[in-house]
């Protein structure tokens, strides 16, 4: 019976334990409640902290001034033309998060440039834009006016007069494209293609024109398809 009587109390003594278990758990539950609330609160205070901190500086004057653009490897002739596309752009903070990516974008629609490697901002507020520029390779002539294309065929922008540097394609029954794009029909492709055949001929620089109208005889099937003129093309 005594062995009995132990086992009893031992129970009674284990059950008494069960109220403080449960206290316990309550307590732990609300430390770590208080827990989480603390790191919500930490949280919260570091991104009002960053976000007063990021207003401050973006608003002092050195980070609203505009950018100080520098082109790497723009040919003399052509630097105040691609000047003249990025204008809008450079008026703009230099901080402005789609600065550069705008200014390539504004490039790659000018015809003038024919890849846009790279625009990278730097830190004293400069943006150094590096392109590869196309070059004029020809004259069209079309009634009195004159466009510029490069060897790719390309149309470059603007109208133009005669001018004796250039050879000039003659007879084309195409109409001008609009810049930056490729001049259509085979006649300027193949215009294009005598005048790159000869550029290292020693008697190029007596070469005016080309003379492309009876293209593949679309004029008189008996005469020569394609002439080559030395006199000014223009004149």
């Amino acid at each position: 019976m005594g062995w009995f009587k132990r086992k009893t109390k031992s129970r009674k003594r284990r059950a008494k334990k069960k109220p403080a278990s449960r206290h316990g758990a309550r307590l732990f539950a609300a430390v770590k409640m208080l827990r989480h609330t603390w790191v919500v609160a930490m949280v919260v205070a570091a991104v009002w902290i960053v976000g007063r901190l990021d207003g401050y500086v973006t608003g002092r004057p050195e980070f609203r001034q505009r950018p100080t653009i520098i082109l790497a490897d723009a040919p003399d002739d052509l630097r105040d033309r691609i000047m003249e596309v990025v204008a809008p752009l450079a008026q703009v903070p230099w901080t402005d998060p789609q600065l550069c990516s705008r200014i390539g974008q504004a490039l790659e629609q000018y015809a003038w440039v024919k890849e846009v490697r790279s625009v990278r901002r730097r830190a004293d507020g400069s943006v150094t834009i590096s392109c590869a520029y196309r070059s004029a390779a020809a004259l069209v002539q079309i009634g009195g006016d004159y466009y510029l294309i490069d060897r790719d065929g390309v149309r470059l922008p603007g109208r133009f007069s005669y001018h004796p540097s250039f050879v000039v394609v003659q007879g084309t029954d195409a109409l001008p494209p609009a810049p930056g794009d490729i001049w259509p029909g085979g006649d300027i492709k193949a215009g294009l293609k005598i005048v790159r055949l000869l550029q290292l001929e020693p008697f190029f620089d007596q070469l005016t024109g080309v003379l492309v109208g009876n293209y593949l005889g679309r004029q008189d099937k008996q005469k020569p398809h394609i002439l080559l003129a030395t006199a000014p093309a223009g004149g």
